[in-house]
């Protein structure tokens, strides 16, 4: 289930590209956790950030705070079953979302070993949940693409660090997504239903937003792999005198994905859409800009994330906010690379083969 990103304003928005001030924040608002704590991410990786944010929540429970982890097991694939056990005994509830076999009890793995069951498995594989969301006694909500995961770290990764954004929010617009982290928690046929329903009208809302541009549509994006409703709009908006800007990594986590994203650049380009790859490090920010309209979240422009994934996002509704989002924006395209069609038609033939390839399988990417 995604939550359609909320119209109503935010009392508070503290944005952050800074991994370590981010972290820092997550673990103070942590511990000084009154009631409950809901934390559903991606990513959860056994390194020193999260090795801190985990002895954040066991403080925090020492508190008398109850907490929930929900971790995807794909995302988090390096954790076991013992590990969440160990957790579990020290009063920490965790699941995953769409488990792997060694993170199951030993009764549910030999269970999942039918014909009937494995074939089930292969179906969720490609269903995940993508969120990076934090919701702390329902009034405080971290959100954005920063998984707890030191890849996001200056302090610990120096400047191979990944640039990234993310958002803390106070407001009535954190009730969807209570109600989203619930569904997911409590997983049964009514997420799958929902989540299709709610796929549908998200891609429905983004190509009515695309089709009303008026002004500019600026991308940034790790993961640029539309499908064939988005590409025309685009598209269109571009020949209609739309500014359509699209940043994405020059230096990706993913090779094959790489290639993926590669494949649509003569199309974009021969549109008149600017792309720019962005030089210094990998860009995992997820940021929709549409005229005056900020939106800011883990959905990326995908097949994975507009048909699959549970995703969060936020429509940011203070000015001075949506004027920070611009200057970064701004600020990344300083440090990235315009790719021109001149050049980029004269690419070697392995390449055009390769993106062939990998657009394949842009659904499972």
């Amino acid at each position: 289930m995604k939550p359609t990103p909320c119209s109503q304003k935010w009392r508070e928005e503290v944005i952050f590209h800074d991994g370590d001030q981010f972290f820092e924040r997550l673990k103070q608002d942590i511990i000084n956790a009154k009631k409950s704590i809901q934390l559903q991410t991606y990513i959860f990786d056994h390194d020193e950030i999260g090795e801190k944010i985990t002895q954040s929540l066991l403080q925090a429970k020492k508190n008398g705070v109850k907490i929930k982890l929900l971790l995807d097991g794909m995302g988090s694939s390096s954790w076991t079953h013992s590990e969440a056990e160990n957790l579990r005994k020290q009063g920490i509830e965790v699941r995953f979302f769409h488990p792997l076999p060694w993170q199951k009890s030993l009764r549910l793995f030999w269970q999942s070993l039918g014909i009937q069951k494995i074939l089930i498995g292969f179906t969720k594989f490609n269903r995940r949940n993508h969120r990076k969301l934090c919701i702390i006694d329902e009034e405080v909500m971290f959100t954005g693409s920063m998984n707890i995961s030191a890849c996001h770290s200056a302090k610990l990764k120096g400047k191979r660090a990944w640039r990234d954004t993310a958002v803390r929010l106070k407001g009535p617009g954190i009730i969807p997504y209570l109600k989203a982290c619930d569904i997911a928690w409590d997983y049964s046929l009514k997420l799958i239903l929902k989540m299709m329903r709610d796929k549908k009208h998200y891609r429905q809302h983004l190509l009515e937003q695309l089709y009303h541009a008026k002004s500019r549509i600026w991308i940034t994006t790790p993961y640029f792999i539309p499908n064939r409703s988005m590409m025309r709009a685009l598209r269109a908006c571009a020949r209609n005198g739309i500014d359509v800007k699209l940043l994405v990594p020059h230096k990706s986590d993913s090779s094959t994905v790489k290639f993926a994203v590669e494949s649509y650049y003569s199309d974009l380009l021969k549109a008149g859409i600017r792309v720019f790859e962005y030089l210094p490090s990998m860009i995992h920010a997820k940021v929709l800009i549409i005229d005056n309209t900020v939106t800011v979240g883990s959905s990326n422009m995908d097949h994975r994330s507009m048909f699959y994934d549970l995703e969060s996002d936020v429509v940011l509704s203070h000015e001075e906010n949506i004027k920070i989002i611009d200057e970064q924006f701004l600020k990344d395209l300083r440090y990235a690379r315009e790719m021109l069609y001149s050049k980029w038609r004269t690419r070697p033939l392995i390449q055009i083969l390769l993106e062939k390839l990998f657009i394949c399988f842009r659904a499972i990417l």
